[in-house]
């Protein structure tokens, strides 16, 4: 099963429900165009720890 992700507060609320979705064994892509982060720093990182867990990062453009 796949899900899809986008919203605000990114480094945060986003971020925690895709690591959540990551590690219950969904596939996951966040689409980072369509999310906004409060700290773009804290951001980065928890990019990093998505893409690590299999995490995808797409832009919402891709979608069609």
């Amino acid at each position: 099963t796949s899900l899809y992700f986008c919203g605000l507060a990114a480094e945060y609320c986003v971020s925690f429900s895709v690591l959540d979705a990551l590690e219950e064994g969904f596939k996951v892509t966040l689409y980072e165009d369509a999310t906004r982060a409060l700290d773009a720093a804290v951001f980065e990182k928890m990019k990093s720890q998505i893409i690590e867990k299999g995490g995808r990062l797409k832009l919402a453009g891709e979608l069609v």
